[in-house]
């Protein structure tokens, strides 16, 4: 009888025991995209019960663009992100349809460990804890998804160290947008100088495709001494048909240099006849919108937005609202003959900004460092010309 009881007991537990142990966690990195949140890459993590052939995605880059006011709030730097599920099979197919292949890394987790993840995730999941706000460099899809993990691990993850890091947040949008050069002009313009210092392994890791790589080398150190790598194996997620980059053929080192020759030819004709004519009017008309305008968008960032990065930039010195205040008055003088006292003051601001970027206080792009040197020439003429009309 007891013998009978045993093997009861037995027969029972093993259901549980086998759904206990059937839990397989993987990483999933998608790759880049064409649209500009696609850019960087996506990471999710998978749970499928091979028990009960339950596969869900866990997706931390959720986001509803209905909300009210959500362009303005993306603005400011108040996005908020869900932690979404989805059926791994959509998930898959909506990436490879489009041209974009995933990655999935399996990971080498315990049982317990792989149980503890799943309760953690579906704890996240739940309506009233799955939103938080999102931050691209230190807190979004892929950093969440990567502490997650690390949590659930009975032990420390310690990362390879054949790679050091040796990038900047600069550094690695670069890369990531080198395709795509008018964003990468729109990130220059708009990150500040903190995106400029040297990243630690982990600070790295806000990129899919560096969080996929250190993964790769990963260890699971135990308390006891033992130790065995965190990806157990790893394969690809094909594409149906490559995707086809669709960028526009000229470029904003293209736009720039075009605007400095004309810049050029314009101010060697006002040189030669010690006259600023009409045609120099209206350019410097123009540079000053251009100027206010871009200045109008990074002061607002610089000073209301909470995006990481943006309250450090130093091109609000002079890409600010002040010229175009500046402006009408300035036309007024002008037309009234009255001394231009904006050029000699636009000139000492763009000599500190030189100073500051050959100091390496941040990094300024090409098309910048074009548009200060065009509105510095400007400057420069309409002041030495204008002294030499007051001393005939």
């Amino acid at each position: 009888m007891r013998y009978v009881l045993a093997l009861a007991i037995a027969l029972i537990s093993l259901p549980t025991n086998a759904a206990t142990d059937s839990l397989q966690v993987s990483l999933l990195t998608c790759a880049p995209g064409n649209e500009s949140y696609s850019f960087y890459g996506h990471t999710a993590i998978r749970i499928h019960d091979l028990h009960t052939n339950e596969d869900v995605v866990y997706n931390y880059g959720m986001f509803d663009s209905r909300k009210p006011h959500f362009v303005w709030n993306f603005i400011m730097g108040r996005t908020d992100y869900e932690l979404g599920t989805t059926p791994f099979e959509p998930f898959i197919a909506s990436y490879v349809m489009r041209g974009r292949y995933v990655d999935e890394q399996v990971l080498d987790l315990t049982p317990d460990e792989a149980q503890q993840l799943n309760k953690a995730l579906r704890e996240n999941a739940r309506p009233e804890r799955r939103g938080y706000r999102y931050n691209f460099m230190n807190d979004n899809c892929t950093t969440r998804a990567v502490e997650r993990i690390e949590q659930s691990v009975e032990g420390t993850i310690t990362y390879s160290t054949e790679h050091q890091p040796d990038s900047s947040f600069r550094d690695i949008i670069h890369r990531l947008t080198a395709e795509h050069p008018w964003s990468s002009l729109g990130n220059d313009l708009l990150l500040g100088a903190e995106v400029d210092t040297l990243l630690s392994r982990k600070g790295e890791m806000f990129s899919p495709a560096h969080a996929e790589d250190y993964m790769a080398g990963a260890v699971v150190l135990r308390s006891d001494g033992s130790e065995r790598p965190l990806v157990k194996e790893t394969f690809r997620y094909p594409v149906m048909q490559p995707i086809t980059n669709e960028n526009s053929a000229i470029t904003p080192n293209m736009v720039a240099l075009l605007l400095m020759v004309l810049t050029g030819v314009c101010t060697w004709h006002e040189w030669r006849k010690k006259k600023i004519g009409k045609i120099g009017n209206v350019l410097d008309i123009l540079l000053t919108l251009l100027q206010g305008g871009a200045g109008c968008i990074i002061a607002l960032l610089f000073f209301c937005s909470e995006h990481p990065a943006v309250g450090s930039n130093w091109l609000v010195m002079w890409l600010n609202p002040l010229p175009l205040l500046w402006l009408p008055l300035q036309i007024w003088r002008t037309r009234h003959g009255k001394r231009d006292i904006y050029s000699p003051i636009l000139i000492g601001v763009l000599l500190l900004f030189c100073l500051c970027g050959c100091m390496g206080v941040q990094h300024f792009p090409t098309a910048v460092w074009a548009l200060a040197s065009v509105l510095l020439m400007r400057a420069c003429a309409r002041t030495f010309i204008n002294i030499g009309q007051r001393h005939k």
